[in-house]
C-alpha cells in the first residue's frame, strides 16, 4: 500500500475542505457553559464546555459580555484555520440558555468547603526551609523554573519531586497521592505546581478530593497553578497562593543574601545584648568590690584599734617581765658573786683539796695525807701531822 506524502498546508487544507463542504455543520446549534470570555475590538473570544469536551468560539460584533459558568446557546459553523492548524466555531448568534450545571456544582462545592473552614487558619512557612516537596510533572518548564529559582536563591535547599500528571482523568489521583506522600515525608513545605492553561485544564485543581488532601496536610502548602489571573479551589485551601511556579520557589526559599543580612542583624543584636549584660555585670562587680573594700577598711580600722590595744597591753606586760627578769638577774648575779670561790680567797680563806677532791670535813683527812691549800695567789703543799675533830 502506497501513501502520498502531504505537506502540512496540504493536509490542513484537506481538513478545511471537508469541514466547509459538510452541510450538516452549517448553522448548527451547540449548547454549553461559558468557561472563558474575552472581548477585544468587539470580537469575543470564548470557550464553552460540558462535562466531557471544550469548544473554542469566535463571535464578531458582540455587544454583551457573558459570565463564566453561564449556560449559552450558540449558532454558527466550524472554521478550520489552515495557517495555525486550529479549529474554531464561528458564532453568528449567542444567547443565554439557563444556569450552567458545571459552574453551579463548582459554587456549591466552594460554599461547602467554606462552611467547613477550609479557607481559614493558614499555616505560616518555617523560618528556614531546607527541604521542599514539589508535586508536578518531572518533565517540562515548570520543574525547571522551580529548580533554577531555588538553586539561584539558595543552593543548599533540597528539592524532592513527586511526578504527577497535572491535567486529565488520572491527574486528580496523582495530586492527592503526592499530597499524602509529602505530608508524611521529611519536607518543610509542599509546592503544587503547573503552568498556564485553559480553565478546563485546571479543573483537576477544583475537585473536592484535592481540596481535602491539601487541607489535611500538616505541612504548609503553596499553590502555584496556572497564571496570575487563574484561581482554583486549591488556591483557596492552600496556605499560600503563588502567581506562578517561579514565584512559589521565591516565596519558599530565602535568598542567601537575605539570610546573610538576617544573620548579621541577629549577630549585631546578640552583640548589643552581650555588651549590655557585660556592662551590667561590670557595674555589679564594681559595686560589690566597693562594698567589699569599704567593709574591709572598716574592719581594718576596727582591727587596728584592737591591735593597738593588744600592742599596748603586750608592751606593758613585756616591760614588766623585763623589769622582773632584770631583778632576778641582779639577784642571781649577787648570789653568784657571793658564792664565787674566788671571793672566798679575798677573806683570807682557802680551799683544801685531797687528790683533786675539795674537802669540807676533817673526817676525810688522815695523818700523813698530802693536801693542797688553794689561796688567792697560789697553792701550798702540806702534809698532815695530826688530825683533830674539834678546833
Amino acid at each position: 500500500m502506497q501513501f502520498n506524502n502531504l505537506s502540512v498546508v496540504e493536509f490542513n487544507n484537506i481538513i478545511k475542505n471537508i469541514l466547509d463542504s459538510e452541510e450538516m455543520l452549517f448553522n448548527c446549534t451547540v449548547v454549553g457553559e461559558i468557561s472563558s470570555f474575552k472581548i477585544t475590538n468587539n470580537i469575543a473570544y470564548f470557550a464553552i464546555k460540558d462535562d466531557y469536551a471544550v469548544l473554542n468560539c469566535v463571535c464578531f460584533n458582540v455587544d454583551k459580555e457573558f459570565k463564566i459558568g453561564e449556560k449559552v446557546k450558540v449558532v454558527g459553523r466550524p472554521n478550520y484555520y489552515v495557517k495555525g492548524g486550529k479549529l474554531n466555531f464561528n458564532v453568528s448568534y449567542i444567547t443565554s440558555f439557563g444556569e450552567g450545571e458545571i459552574f453551579k456544582r463548582f459554587l456549591l462545592l466552594k460554599e461547602k468547603l467554606r462552611e467547613e473552614g477550609f479557607f481559614y487558619n493558614k499555616k505560616e512557612l518555617p523560618e528556614d526551609v531546607l527541604n521542599i516537596g514539589v508535586i508536578t510533572s518531572n518533565t517540562g518548564a515548570v520543574i525547571k523554573d522551580i529548580i533554577s529559582v531555588t538553586k539561584r536563591r539558595n543552593p543548599n535547599v533540597n528539592l524532592y519531586v513527586y511526578n504527577s500528571r497535572v491535567q486529565g482523568a488520572d491527574a486528580e489521583k496523582d495530586i492527592v497521592k503526592g499530597l499524602n506522600f509529602f505530608n508524611e515525608f521529611n519536607v518543610d513545605v509542599i509546592i503544587v505546581a503547573r503552568g498556564g492553561g485553559s480553565k478546563e485544564d485546571l479543573d483537576v485543581f477544583n475537585t473536592e478530593n484535592v481540596a481535602r488532601a491539601c487541607f489535611k496536610c500538616v505541612k504548609p502548602v503553596i499553590s502555584a497553578v496556572g497564571h496570575e489571573t487563574d484561581y482554583t479551589l486549591l488556591d483557596l485551601v492552600a496556605d499560600i497562593r503563588a502567581a506562578t511556579p517561579s514565584v512559589a520557589a521565591e516565596i519558599a526559599v530565602k535568598q542567601n543574601k537575605d539570610k546573610f543580612l538576617e544573620l548579621k542583624f541577629r549577630a549585631n543584636k546578640l552583640n548589643e545584648l552581650i555588651l549590655r549584660k557585660c556592662s551590667k555585670q561590670k557595674n555589679n562587680l564594681i559595686f560589690k568590690a566597693n562594698k567589699i573594700i569599704t567593709s574591709a577598711n572598716e574592719n581594718l580600722l576596727k582591727n587596728r584599734g584592737i591591735l593597738e590595744r593588744y600592742k599596748y597591753n603586750y608592751k606593758y606586760i613585756i616591760n614588766n617581765n623585763i623589769i622582773k627578769q632584770e631583778k632576778i638577774f641582779e639577784n642571781l648575779c649577787y648570789k653568784i658573786g657571793v658564792n664565787n670561790p674566788k671571793n672566798i680567797f679575798k677573806t683570807g680563806c682557802g680551799v683544801v683539796e685531797k687528790q683533786g677532791v675539795k674537802l669540807s670535813s676533817v673526817k676525810n683527812v688522815k695523818e700523813n695525807d698530802n693536801l693542797i691549800i688553794n689561796l688567792k695567789d697560789g697553792k701550798i703543799l702540806v702534809k698532815v701531822i695530826e688530825v683533830k675533830d674539834e678546833i
